[in-house]
C-alpha cells in the first residue's frame, strides 16, 4: 500500500512537472511550423485544418480531409454541450461511478504472509506439507493483566463461557482455564481444605465465587502450589515474589503474602481453521475476539504470536 500511494503522488508530480511542460513546448513548436521529430527544421505556415497527410507519402492527404468520423465527432460534441446532452452525460457518469462503487466493495481481499515468501524456500515447502497434512486452529492465550482477580471471579467465568460457545474457538479442543479447574476443585462436596469456606451464591451453583477475598487465595495458592494445580504454574504469577513455586510444595512459603493476588494470569485455547484460513478471516478473529474479550474482562486481551502478520 505505501509504495502504491507514493508511486500515486509521484506520477501526479510528473504529470504536473514532465508532462504538461513537454505538452507546452510541443503548442510552442507547432505554432512556430517546426518539424516534430526534427524540430531544428521548419516548414512552411498551414492552417491546421489543412492536414498535409502522414509522413508525406504513406497515406493520402484526402484521407483527412472532413471525413465521417471528422463529421461524427462534431456532431457528437454539438449534442453533449446542450443541455439534454449534459443531462445524459451526468446519469451515465453516474451509473458509471454507482457501478464502480458498488464494485469496490465486492472486491475480495486478502493477505498472508506466506505469499511473499520464494516458492522454493523451505519455509514455504513447509506451510504447504502442513497445510495440506496437518492443518490445525492457531493457539492463543488469552491474557489477564493486574487486577483484583477476587471481585473478577464473575468475569472469569463470563470469559471461560464465551471461549466455549463462540464459533472462533474450535471445539474439538478443550479451553484451559485455570479459574474453572480451581474452582471445580474449590466446589467439591467433599473438598477438606474449602469445608468452611463462603461461596456465592453457593457452592453448588455452575456459577459459584469465593465471598472472602482472605478465603480465595488462600485456597488458589494451596492448589497452585500442591500436585492439583501444578500444570497451571506457567498461567499464574502472583504478585509477591515469595508465592511463585516451580515445585510442589506443601507449606505456604516463608514470606508470601497470598492476599497482594496475582500480578497475571492466562487461558488457552485454538482458533477454530475454518475463521483463520484466509487473510481477512483471520483479521476479523482476531479484531472481534480482542473486542469480545475485553468487554467481558476490561484489560484483557487474546493473543498469539501469529496475530503480528494478521
Amino acid at each position: 500500500c505505501t509504495y502504491a500511494g507514493v508511486s500515486i503522488c509521484l506520477c501526479y508530480t510528473f504529470q504536473l512537472t514532465v508532462f504538461l511542460p513537454c505538452l507546452a513546448l510541443n503548442a510552442r513548436r507547432t505554432a512556430a511550423s517546426r518539424v516534430d521529430c526534427c524540430c531544428c527544421f521548419k516548414v512552411a505556415e498551414r492552417s491546421l485544418d489543412d492536414p498535409q497527410g502522414c509522413c508525406c507519402c504513406c497515406l493520402p492527404q484526402k484521407v483527412f480531409k472532413g471525413g465521417a468520423i471528422k463529421k461524427g465527432l462534431r456532431k457528437f460534441t454539438e449534442q453533449t454541450t446542450k443541455p439534454i446532452g449534459q443531462v445524459v452525460t451526468f446519469i451515465l457518469f453516474a451509473i458509471l461511478t454507482g457501478v464502480g462503487i458498488f464494485g469496490t466493495t465486492q472486491i475480495y481481499k486478502d493477505f498472508k504472509l506466506e505469499w511473499f515468501i520464494p516458492d522454493s524456500s523451505y519455509v514455504n515447502t513447509f506451510f504447504t506439507i502442513n497445510s495440506e497434512n496437518f492443518a490445525t486452529g492457531t493457539p492463543i492465550t488469552v491474557n489477564f493483566p493486574e487486577s483484583n482477580v477476587f471481585s473478577m471471579q464473575s468475569n472469569l467465568h463470563e470469559v471461560y463461557d464465551y471461549l466455549n460457545s463462540t464459533h472462533l474457538v474450535n471445539k474439538d479442543v478443550a479451553v484451559d482455564s485455570w479459574y474453572e479447574e480451581f474452582m471445580d476443585w474449590a466446589t467439591e462436596p467433599t473438598q477438606a481444605a474449602t469445608a468452611d469456606d463462603t461461596f456465592t451464591p453457593s457452592r453448588t451453583a455452575t456459577d459459584a465465587v469465593f465471598g472472602v477475598e482472605t478465603e480465595f487465595y488462600t485456597a488458589l495458592h494451596l492448589w497452585y502450589r500442591t500436585n492439583v494445580g501444578s500444570r497451571y504454574r506457567n498461567s499464574l504469577s502472583w504478585k509477591d515474589e515469595d508465592c511463585n513455586v516451580n515445585a510442589t510444595v506443601d507449606a505456604l512459603p516463608t514470606g508470601c503474602t497470598v492476599t497482594d493476588g496475582l500480578t497475571a494470569s492466562r487461558f488457552n485455547a485454538e482458533l477454530a481453521l475454518e475463521v483463520t484460513n484466509r487473510g481477512t478471516d483471520r483479521y476479523d478473529t482476531m479484531t472481534s475476539m480482542r473486542s469480545k474479550v475485553a468487554e467481558l474482562y476490561a484489560g484483557a486481551f487474546p493473543y498469539s504470536f501469529d496475530f503480528l502478520y494478521w
